[in-house]
């Protein structure tokens, strides 16, 4: 439950995926982006910063096509990154587990 909210309130959440990172910056992006996004019933976007508790989400990769060096890159170089202000930042997102299937 979000703060100041009630039990029974309804949200929205939109999920996206892109092939490619836009706006990434010179940032090197391993994989493709996602996203998530919370919204009132009526449409409007609901603000989410500084929450007493996380939320955790778990997103499936696909690592069958990579050799076993590119799989122990990727449990090492893994990132939670999310757009703020036109760049990526890492503040308040962080990664909790990474396996061959999901992060």
């Amino acid at each position: 439950q979000l703060s100041g909210f009630g039990a029974s309130d309804v949200f929205d959440v939109a999920i996206q995926s892109h092939l490619a990172t836009p706006g990434a910056g010179g940032n090197i992006m391993m994989s493709p982006l996602f996203g998530m996004t919370l919204y009132y019933q009526n449409g409007t976007e609901v603000p989410v910063s500084n929450l007493a508790q996380p939320f955790v989400v778990k997103i499936p990769v696909e690592t069958a096509g990579m050799g076993l060096l590119a799989k122990q890159l990727w449990a090492q170089r893994a990132r939670c990154t999310f757009w703020r202000n036109n760049s990526y930042v890492q503040d308040g997102c962080s990664i909790t587990e990474v396996t061959l299937t999901e992060v």
